[in-house]
């Protein structure tokens, strides 16, 4: 599965309907860790880490917890306000996550650590303003300046028998966004951008551009 970056279940199917026994299972051997090695700890995932010094992960994480270094986190850089910390059990962690553009896991593990209860509601709660600005821009647009997918947009403009803001010709991608496609979700692309999933998924296709891979 890591040399050939799939998921190990499918590997594990594939092997079953071919009628392929597994493999002999052989106890790795302890990595003799040099320094140049323990560098590399935190600044990468274990997983990437592992694969570059072709060891399995499970060494990796025991070796960095050992020399009590943190794990890598490409949302390090994360900056909980006091105004974000408020809106947390208020709002469902799917969506704050999708409005401030941070991992899910990163915005529960925040409302955990403070003891505040999940948000009951699982749908997202439109204020008077908001509902004022339906039709008033492209759906895109909205959905870009609230954080929401296009698609939720839509919904709620049609909800109200909101008559859509007539657009002047189609959607024009910038290089910069086009350069983007394939290098993360199309879901996190859409948000972003203001554009159903959907969409950013059907012009990645035909571009011939492979889906984004995430590592776990």
């Amino acid at each position: 599965a890591d040399k050939y970056g799939v998921s190990r279940v499918n590997i594990r199917i594939y092997r079953a309907l071919h009628k392929i026994p597994p493999a002999d299972y052989q106890v790795p051997t302890i990595h003799e860790w040099t320094a140049a090695d323990d560098a590399l700890l935190g600044t990468m995932s274990d997983g990437n880490g592992a694969r570059q010094l072709g060891i399995p992960q499970w060494q990796v994480r025991h070796r960095r917890k050992l020399l009590k270094i943190p794990p890598f986190n490409r949302t390090a850089s994360i900056r909980w306000t006091a105004a974000r910390v408020e809106q947390l059990g208020k709002e469902p962690d799917q969506l704050l996550a999708r409005k401030w553009k941070y991992p899910q896991v990163e915005v529960r593990t925040k409302r955990e650590s403070l003891g505040i209860e999940p948000c009951p509601r699982n749908f997202r709660e439109w204020t008077e303003d908001e509902l004022a600005m339906l039709g008033t821009m492209l759906d895109t647009e909205l959905a870009q300046k609230l954080g929401i997918s296009q698609t939720a947009v839509a919904n709620q403009r049609r909800a109200l028998n909101i008559p859509p803001l007539k657009q002047a010709g189609p959607y024009t991608w910038a290089p910069k966004d086009i350069e983007r496609l394939g290098k993360m979700p199309d879901s996190e692309l859409a948000i972003d951008l203001g554009l159903s999933y959907r969409y950013v998924g059907r012009f990645r296709k035909g571009l011939g551009i492979p889906p984004f891979k995430r590592e776990r």
